[in-house]
C-alpha cells in the first residue's frame, strides 16, 4: 500500500503558504522558494535534475567566494557587502554537503562509483566528511531500522561536540545552544573533524588532491599578498560561519533521542521524529500589517538562507523516500503526497522545532547522554568513533 493511502486527508488552508494563494502568479515561485513549501495542488514550472542542482550550488559557491574576495580588495563601502557574500557561501556550502549526502545514497546518476566520486569532489570543496567515512554509517545507521532516535545513530555527532546533556532544564539547552555559537572548543573540534576527513581519512586520490591543491592555494595567496583575501573570502565562511549554521540547524532537524513507545510501530515512530521546517509568515492586511510582516520576515529569510537552504526544509520527505532519484523536486513530491492525504508535521521557523527538541532532551534520562567529544577523545578515540554530523541529513 502506498504511503499516502494510509493517512486521512487534511485541510489545505491551514498554513502560512496557503494564505498567499490569491496573490499574483508571478510572485508564487518566489514565495515557494522563500518558504520552502509549494501551494497545495500546484505543479512546478520546470524540473531540476540532480546534476543541475549541483551545478547551481557550485555557481553559488563561486559567486559567494568571488564576491567576498572582490569586496575585500575593493575596500571602503564594499566591505558592507561581505556579510551577504558570506551568507551566500554558507548557503552554497551547506547545499553542496546536502548534494553530497544524496550522492552517498547513490541518487545522482544511479551509478554507485560515479556518485561516490561526485560526492567526494563536492564535499571536498566544503571541507566536509568524505564518502568513505560517511555513506555506509549514514545509510545503515541514520537510515537503518534501529539507528535514528538512538545513540547508535552516527548523525548525532553534533550532540557530542557541543556537549549537550540529557535531563537538564529548558533554560540550560537554550543557553548552551547560544553559547555553542561562540564556543572556541566547539569550533575547533568541529573544524578538526572536517580537516581530518579531508587530509587524513579520505580516499587516497582525494587526500592527494587536498595536500596538493589547498597548500598551493595558500602559498599562492601569501606570495601575491592576498592572505587576508583568502581569510575573508574562504576561511571565515567555511570555518566559523559554517559551524554556526550547523549548530543552529541541528536541533531542529529531528527529535533526536526521542523515546519510542513499546507499542508504537517503528514506521510511526520514524514519522513522529521527522518534520518539515518552513519560513513564511501569514499574509497580512493593511499598511501596518505589511510593515510588521516585513520586519518579521527578516529573521525568517536569514534562517532560510543561512541555516536551512536548498531542500532541507522537507527533510522529512527524504526519510519516507530515501531512494528518491529526483530529490531536487522533493518539496513538490512532499506536497503531492499531502494532496493525496498523507499527514506531515509542519513547523514555521526554527525556534518551534528547536524548543520541541529541547523538551525531548529535558525529559530524557541522563544515562542517555552520548559521551561528549573532548580534545583527549580526539587523540584516543573510542573503538567505534561517532561522526561529526557534517551532513546532518
Amino acid at each position: 500500500m502506498a504511503l499516502e493511502e494510509t493517512f486521512a486527508p487534511r485541510p489545505v488552508r491551514d498554513d502560512a503558504r496557503e494564505s498567499f494563494r490569491d496573490f499574483p502568479d508571478w510572485c508564487q515561485p518566489i514565495l515557494t522558494w522563500v518558504s520552502g513549501k509549494p501551494l497545495a495542488c500546484s505543479q512546478p514550472r520546470f524540473m531540476v535534475s540532480p546534476l543541475a542542482a549541483i551545478t547551481i550550488d557550485l555557481g553559488k559557491y563561486a559567486a559567494g567566494v568571488g564576491g567576498a574576495a572582490l569586496a575585500w580588495m575593493a575596500g571602503g563601502v564594499w566591505w558592507l557587502t561581505l556579510p551577504l557574500c558570506w551568507i551566500l557561501t554558507v548557503n552554497a556550502t551547506r547545499s553542496l554537503t546536502s548534494d553530497a549526502h544524496y550522492a552517498g545514497h547513490g541518487s545522482v546518476t544511479g551509478k554507485v562509483w560515479v556518485d561516490k566520486a561526485i560526492g567526494d569532489m563536492i564535499s571536498f570543496l566544503a571541507f566536509a566528511i568524505n564518502m568513505n567515512d560517511y555513506a555506509i554509517p549514514h545509510n545503515t545507521g541514520h537510515h537503518g531500522l534501529f539507528g535514528i532516535g538512538t545513540t547508535a545513530d552516527p548523525d548525532i555527532g553534533l550532540i557530542r561536540i557541543v556537549g549537550w546533556e540529557m535531563g537538564r532544564s529548558m533554560r540550560y539547552y537554550r543557553w548552551r545552544w547560544v553559547l555553542s555559537l561562540i564556543s572556541p572548543r566547539y569550533h575547533l573540534i568541529y573544524f578538526y573533524q572536517r580537516l581530518k576527513s579531508t587530509f587524513v581519512t579520505a580516499p587516497y586520490w582525494r587526500m592527494a588532491l587536498a595536500w596538493t591543491l589547498w597548500p598551493g592555494v595558500v602559498a599562492l595567496a601569501v606570495a601575491q599578498g592576498w592572505g587576508m583575501v583568502l581569510v575573508m573570502a574562504l576561511l571565515v565562511p567555511l570555518w566559523p560561519l559554517y559551524a554556526v549554521s550547523a549548530a543552529l540547524q541541528f536541533p531542529s532537524e529531528h527529535k533526536w533521542l526521542a523515546l519510542q513507545a513499546a507499542s508504537e510501530p517503528r514506521k510511526d515512530y520514524l514519522l513522529r521524529v521527522s518534520h518539515g521546517r518552513f519560513f513564511l509568515l501569514p499574509a497580512p492586511q493593511g499598511v501596518a500589517g505589511w510593515l510588521r510582516w516585513s520586519l518579521g520576515m527578516v529573521p525568517m529569510a536569514f534562517q532560510r538562507c543561512f541555516v536551512c537552504p536548498s531542500i532541507l526544509p522537507v527533510h522529512d520527505y527524504h526519510h519516507r523516500n530515501a531512494g528518491c532519484k529526483t530529490w531536487p523536486m522533493e518539496p513538490w513530491h512532499r506536497q503531492a503526497e499531502i494532496d493525496k492525504g498523507a499527514i506531515y508535521t509542519d513547523y514555521w521557523g526554527l525556534i518551534a522545532p528547536t524548543e520541541a527538541q529541547f523538551a525531548v532532551w529535558a525529559a530524557a534520562d541522563d544515562a542517555a547522554s552520548p559521551r561528549p567529544f573532548t580534545f583527549l577523545s580526539l587523540l584516543f578515540p573510542p573503538a567505534k568513533p561517532s561522526l561529526t554530523g557534517d551532513f546532518v541529513e
